[in-house]
């Protein structure tokens, strides 16, 4: 069962308000910044992950140096991370919330599924760069959207 809902505060700060994507280990949400009063994105581990032991040791290291990594960097093609929480109660990356749409809706909308050339070759340039400094810094992304 799914320990977050619409309407939730996160460390008395971050309300969820809708889901924008889900994963294997959680959820995304759009939220908003009540103290600053601005939109997030607030990326959450599933409960019934952090229930698990062995998995919870491992993968709660695993997102806390993601977060520390991906706090370092400062790219235009990569989104900004704000905060983040790992505890007993509550997992979560909180980042800039990005408006747009995701790159499947982009090629869904495109003639027979395909980008025009200049566009497909503008995407993957702003994907490899913003790649390139993840890397760079050491972050290595395992579910690119």
């Amino acid at each position: 069962m799914e320990q977050f809902a619409a309407g939730k505060v996160l460390r008395s700060r971050y309300r969820l308000d809708r889901i924008l994507g889900r994963g294997a280990m959680g959820h995304v949400w759009q939220g908003t910044d009540v103290y600053l009063e601005r939109p997030v994105a607030v990326k959450t581990v599933a409960a019934h992950l952090l229930a698990l032991p062995d998995w919870r040791r491992t993968a709660l290291a695993r997102f806390e140096r993601e977060a520390k990594t991906a706090a370092r960097l400062d790219h235009p093609n990569v989104t900004t991370v704000y905060d983040a929480a790992v505890a007993e109660d509550v997992c979560c990356l909180v980042m800039q919330l990005v408006d747009g749409t995701t790159l499947d809706n982009v090629v869904d909308c495109a003639d027979d599924g395909r980008l025009p050339v200049p566009a497909a070759v503008s995407v993957a340039a702003q994907l490899c760069s913003g790649l390139s400094a993840a890397h760079a810094a050491g972050l290595v992304h395992r579910d690119l959207k």
